[in-house]
């Protein structure tokens, strides 16, 4: 055997121990110029979590702590507030709606893919969506007014 295959088989036989960051995301990809390139990704929804009673470690970079009103078609005269609390979300979100409570009111849940999870009618000022037994990724919570959208919500669960 030479001296060249000695290095190249422990490499072959390393590699199997080496790993790269992986990650599920979203969206990506790689934006490039005439002075370089730079790969990105939009998104992060599978990731580990390693917790004790005491502490709590994510992995990846990306830890989301917000969530944005994607969209709002139809306003009701008066015009109600609206806020989904907290984010990121464990056990359960928290609905405050403020205005007038109507017959026709209710909150419809989605998943990423667009598949109805949740529906319940919101009775009252303050409504508590579980969460605690979905997985880890982002959810739409729409609001809805006799069968128009009101306004729809990007949660994200993390934990």
């Amino acid at each position: 055997m030479s001296q060249k295959t000695i290095p190249l088989l422990f490499l072959l036989c390393c590699s199997g121990w080496i790993r790269a960051q992986q990650s599920a995301v979203s969206a990506g990809g790689n934006a490039a110029a005439a002075n370089g390139s730079v790969s990105y990704s939009i998104g992060q929804v599978c990731y580990i979590n390693a917790s004790s009673t005491t502490s709590s470690v994510n992995q990846g970079v990306q830890q989301p702590y917000e969530f944005f009103v994607i969209t709002s078609i139809y306003v009701p005269d008066p015009a109600p507030e609206l806020s989904v609390y907290p984010n990121p979300v464990r056990d359960f979100v928290t609905l405050n709606y403020s205005g007038a409570i109507t017959a026709g009111l209710k909150y419809n849940l989605f998943d990423q893919l667009g598949n109805l999870i949740a529906t319940q009618s919101i009775t009252t000022p303050q409504t508590e969506i579980r969460m605690d037994q979905l997985a880890m990724a982002s959810y739409m919570l729409q609001i809805v007014a006799t069968d128009k959208t009101i306004k729809t919500f990007q949660i994200i669960k993390n934990f």
